[in-house]
């Protein structure tokens, strides 16, 4: 239970609402971070799928520019 009475799941007791936001914020950067190195990695050991998904973008984005 916190400091308020309230059973707060997934947390330890009594963390403040600064202390829940700031561990996100550290949990996703650290998640963004991860994804950008399996991203280069993938283009690294694929590199024609990598050139070809990066042409499907464009390609998608030139398609919907119009909106």
């Amino acid at each position: 239970m916190c400091h308020c009475g309230q059973v707060v799941l997934g947390m330890s007791p009594c963390v403040s609402s600064d202390d829940a936001a700031r561990d996100r914020l550290r949990r996703r950067a650290a998640f963004l971070s991860e994804m950008a190195e399996a991203k280069a990695l993938l283009e690294r050991v694929s590199p024609r799928r990598a050139r070809r998904a990066r042409a499907n973008q464009l390609h998608r984005m030139l398609t919907y520019r119009h909106c």
